[in-house]
Parts: C-alpha cells; sequence; structure tokens
C-alpha cells in the first residue's frame, strides 16, 4: 500500500463511525413524504480540511449520493473513485438496517445497523433551532445547528430541512426539535488534530415508482461482516 492509499485509508475509518452516525440519521432514515410516498432524492458530498495535506487528498473526494424511499423504507448509494461504492439500507418499522462497503482497499464487507439510540447519545445531542432559512430545489428550508458526541469526537452540523418532504422517524434520533428532510447539511468533526468538513447538498427531488427490491436486507455473496474499528 502506497503512502498516499494508507494515508486516505486512515482519513476513511477512522472517521466513518462519526459519519455513519450522523448520516445515517439524516439522509438514511426511513422516510415518508408529505407529497408523495415514493420517489428518488440526488445530493453531491464534498470533503475539505483546514490541515493542506488532508485537503488536497479530501479535495478528490466529490461524491455522488442518491437515495430512494418508499414509506418506511429508504436505500441510499453512495460512490467515489477513493472509496468505492457503498449501500445503506433501512427499514423504519423493524428499526434495523444494513451497510454494504465496496472499498478498493477493503474489499467487500457489510455492518450491521440498529436504527435505535442509547440513553447517553441522546443526552449528548444539542439542537438550535436558526433564524436563518433558505430555498433550495424551491423548497424553503429552516437552519438548525446540531451538537453531539460520538465516541469522545463532537460533531458539528448544521442542517437545512424541508418540512414539504416529511421524514417519519424515531424522535429520538435528533429529537423532536427537526422535522422535515435535510436538502443541505454541513458536517464538522476534529480527526487527527485536524478538522474535517463534510457538505451535502441536493441536486434534485423526484417523484418515482421505487422497486421493493431495493430494499432487500439480503447480503450479496462475497461480502463479510465487519466491525468498524476503534480509535
Amino acid at each position: 500500500m502506497s503512502k498516499k492509499q494508507s494515508f486516505m485509508f486512515n482519513i476513511e475509518f477512522k472517521s466513518m463511525k462519526n459519519i455513519l452516525f450522523i448520516l445515517l440519521a439524516c439522509i438514511a432514515l426511513n422516510l415518508k413524504a408529505q407529497q408523495f410516498t415514493q420517489g428518488k432524492i440526488t445530493m453531491t458530498q464534498t470533503m475539505s480540511s483546514d490541515n493542506a495535506q488532508m485537503n488536497a487528498q479530501l479535495s478528490n473526494m466529490k461524491m455522488s449520493v442518491v437515495t430512494f424511499f418508499k414509506g418506511n423504507k429508504s436505500r441510499t448509494e453512495t460512490s467515489s473513485a477513493m472509496t468505492g461504492e457503498n449501500i445503506s439500507i433501512f427499514d423504519g418499522d423493524i428499526k434495523k438496517g444494513i451497510v454494504l462497503m465496496n472499498n478498493p482497499m477493503m474489499g467487500k464487507t457489510y455492518l450491521d445497523i440498529n436504527m435505535d439510540v442509547s440513553q447517553e447519545e441522546l443526552e449528548n445531542i444539542k439542537v438550535e433551532k436558526l433564524l436563518e432559512t433558505k430555498t433550495i430545489l424551491g423548497y424553503k428550508c429552516q437552519g438548525y445547528n446540531v451538537k453531539t458526541k460520538k465516541d469522545g469526537v463532537e460533531v458539528s452540523m448544521k442542517v437545512f430541512t424541508t418540512d414539504a418532504i416529511k421524514v417519519a422517524r424515531d424522535k429520538k434520533q435528533l429529537g423532536a426539535e427537526i422535522d422535515g428532510y435535510p436538502l443541505q447539511m454541513e458536517i464538522s468533526m476534529m480527526q487527527m488534530g485536524s478538522t474535517i468538513i463534510i457538505t451535502s447538498l441536493a441536486d434534485s427531488v423526484k417523484e418515482e415508482d421505487v422497486s421493493d427490491n431495493l430494499f432487500d436486507m439480503t447480503v450479496p455473496e462475497g461480502y463479510v461482516k465487519t466491525n468498524l474499528p476503534k480509535y
């Protein structure tokens, strides 16, 4: 493994626990739309850092994020040349999910997700409703600041959500104060002494028929169960 690959490997997997916690709570939740019950949302996700060396690497990590939703189920697909293809599938009725990771360095692995949040995690979630609003893709969005801790690492997030697309979720996920679906997010966290910022912005929201097959949580052949590393 080259130094460049090793560097990116450390960033990706040491950050993954915190990134998954907040993104799965916001993007890949079970959805229930106010105007339609199934469809597709596409977003573009970029990463940056205040560390010049790290930022030079992260600037190449532009990701496409596609979420399919139908009733209380969702499927989120992300892909980039550096991280490979990742698929997150959630069923809000049984509060379970699975994350499939096809990484160029780690191969094919999967992670089981329990959508329930512990009391300790709930106590660490702080939500502030902002006076700031903005319009994204024609949807009026309300701004919120969210702060939480995961494994001792503080994660700060600014989100803009629209109540035109309702998120049917357990209020324990991000507290009862946040309503609607986030069309823009900016996540900030410290990793290895540097700040990493993850920005997600919706490109399109479409009503369309979604096949039930997309929400099948059967583990595909060739995938090995894994646990995210401690650090």
